[in-house]
């Protein structure tokens, strides 16, 4: 994800510093890093030290010496808890739905080999509009905010 996520913006002119988080231990000193050279956005991917260890990269990243940066993230929990101000995520209550639904055909002997593949085509937007209102973003669009999911309000 977060590398095609990377190649995307790359294709819009839009530099990138990557990040490199090996262990929890890395995710502090790599959000430093990454303010110091200057960041403008932080994106958390789906990584599992670094989501857990959200509310450290957002608090360093509200703290910059240069002024706040954003913290997007592709995980709904990481908005809702931990301060991002805004992501894109699945609905894991759905994907949840898909996998019960799933396991219950194998159980009645389905196999699974011939069983299709099942995803969600869709995604939500999340904000955390008290972090959104810090950083001073501009108010979010009613075509945007009518579809997302709000924290905060």
């Amino acid at each position: 994800t977060a590398v095609n996520m990377a190649n995307a913006l790359k294709e819009k002119d839009i530099e990138i510093i990557d990040g490199i988080v090996t262990s929890e231990e890395d995710v502090e000193k790599v959000t430093r890093d990454l303010i110091l050279k200057g960041a403008q956005l932080l994106v958390i991917p789906h990584d599992k030290y670094v989501i857990k260890k959200a509310t450290t990269v957002v608090k360093l990243c509200m703290e910059a010496p240069s002024g706040p940066i954003p913290v997007f993230s592709l995980d709904d929990g990481t908005v809702r808890k931990d301060g991002a101000a805004f992501g894109v995520s699945v609905d894991y209550g759905t994907i949840g739905k898909a996998t019960a639904d799933t396991c219950l055909k194998i159980m009645d002997g389905n196999p699974p080999d011939q069983m299709p593949i099942v995803q969600q085509e869709t995604a939500n937007a999340y904000f955390n509009i008290g972090t959104w209102n810090k950083l001073g973003m501009p108010p979010i669009p009613d075509e945007i905010k009518n579809q997302a999911i709000i924290y905060g309000e």
